[in-house]
């Protein structure tokens, strides 16, 4: 219940009063506040990661649907570390779906390269998802599913590995209890709320074992808990060596837990840093927690950062 109420309330958790909007939020904070000495001091921010190889790099790429549209991406260079997990930022039609697909090979540009570990992709008429250890989770989950249980999807998403059948059986169940969908196994994938469709796709795709998972909107229909789970269960195989690009609009899971973030508009990349150099000072596209702090602590992204520093005065 905790976690489905608003992110100003959670950060005032240890209040008496807990505000339900923002503007209650930045009232509450200037009575905490007035006539303080001195203030705690600010969060220092992250310092820059050493770069490592890119595992898939994109070069100048152009790229229209049809020939007399418009350019979805223009001139757009992005690069992915190796085991980072990189958060891409927009607004809708800014080219951020499109790039995914470049990524993989579902589509081809008109001009550029696509490297995926050095491998150059971008003129090949073939998709590269599974090729390279590239796995893709669309918007819409629906596009994933080929058979008629819960089930039965997780395991096709396995069936292609050189596993015996007991450990393939044993993997999907496993993966029904990481994804909480153990007593919806024998409902028809179709069935599903928009939720659990969404948790069974994330959860095909996680066990084809990909070297580098591409996802678009992944929280997208998810309850608040399950999120902060989804969260766990990601940063977990990214300590294992798995490469995550998301394309999100959810500001606060991109901050939790992104190590980079990369803002696209028209076409190209405008910005990218670590979270907290990105979302600091950012007016439109920044958390709940900058937006209530920054007036006092403009470096404060994320919701536990400023929990820590509000409970100073509780």
């Amino acid at each position: 219940m905790f976690w489905g109420m608003p992110t100003v309330t959670q950060i005032f958790q240890e209040s008496e009063q807990l505000p339900l909007t923002l503007r209650e939020g930045r009232q509450q904070l200037e009575h905490l506040l007035c006539n303080k000495p001195s203030l705690p001091p600010s969060v220092s921010l992250a310092a820059p990661q050493p770069k490592q190889s890119p595992i898939v790099e994109l070069r100048q790429l152009w790229f229209s649907y049809e020939k007399s549209e418009h350019p979805v991406l223009k001139n757009l260079s992005l690069q992915i570390q190796q085991g980072e997990w990189l958060s891409i930022l927009g607004s809708n039609g800014a080219g951020k779906s499109t790039a995914l697909k470049a990524m993989c090979g579902q589509i081809r540009p008109q001009q550029g390269s696509v490297l995926v570990e050095n491998q150059n992709i971008a003129r090949s008429k073939k998709s590269f998802l599974g090729a390279g250890g590239l796995a893709l989770v669309p918007q819409d989950p629906l596009a994933l599913f080929t058979e008629i249980t819960v089930e039965e999807e997780l395991y096709e998403g396995i069936s292609h590995l050189t596993l015996s059948m007991e450990e393939k059986l044993c993997r999907t169940q496993e993966m029904l209890q990481q994804m909480e969908l153990l007593p919806l196994a024998k409902q028809n994938p179709y069935d599903l709320s928009g939720g659990e469709q969404q948790r069974l796709a994330i959860g095909k795709v996680l066990l084809g074992a990909p070297r580098v998972l591409l996802l678009d909107e992944p929280t997208k229909g998810l309850d608040p808990f399950f999120k902060r789970t989804l969260g766990q269960i990601l940063k977990e195989l990214q300590q294992k060596g798995l490469t995550i690009c998301m394309v999100s609009h959810d500001v606060d899971f991109c901050a939790q837990y992104s190590d980079r973030c990369a803002l696209f508009f028209d076409g190209e990349v405008v910005s990218q840093d670590c979270p907290a150099q990105f979302f600091a000072g950012n007016r439109f596209y920044t958390t709940t927690a900058n937006q209530l702090l920054r007036h006092w602590q403009p470096n404060i992204v994320t919701v536990e950062e400023a929990r820590q520093w509000i409970s100073q005065y509780m």
